[in-house]
């Protein structure tokens, strides 16, 4: 995976005389990033396991105590929506919209 703006992208990287398979994007630290140096699949990522995450406590507590729900929520969803969100931190209204709307 090249990052920036690629002027040559038919120049192979090899290791051990085998040619190397170019990825567009990549995982570190849990945060998918993409040759743009772009978080569009992470944000993806994070927001679908929010929701899934937000109806499973939906489903599961029998109990529908507002301040119970609020603290499961808090507790298992917010981490996962806010994990290295200073590296990721999204600029675009679209994707702000995506996180938010969890």
């Amino acid at each position: 995976m090249g990052i920036g703006r690629q002027t040559d992208t038919n120049c192979p990287h090899f290791l051990d005389n085998e040619a190397l398979n170019e990825q567009h994007s990549m995982s570190d630290l849990g945060v998918v990033v993409d040759s743009q140096l772009h978080f569009p699949e992470h944000i993806a990522m994070i927001t679908q396991k929010g929701h899934q995450r937000a109806n499973l406590i939906h489903r599961c507590f029998t109990s529908k105590d507002r301040s119970l729900l609020v603290k499961a929520f808090i507790t298992h969803v917010i981490p996962i929506v806010e994990y290295n969100s200073p590296v990721w931190s999204p600029n675009a209204l679209k994707e702000i919209n995506r996180i938010e709307a969890v």
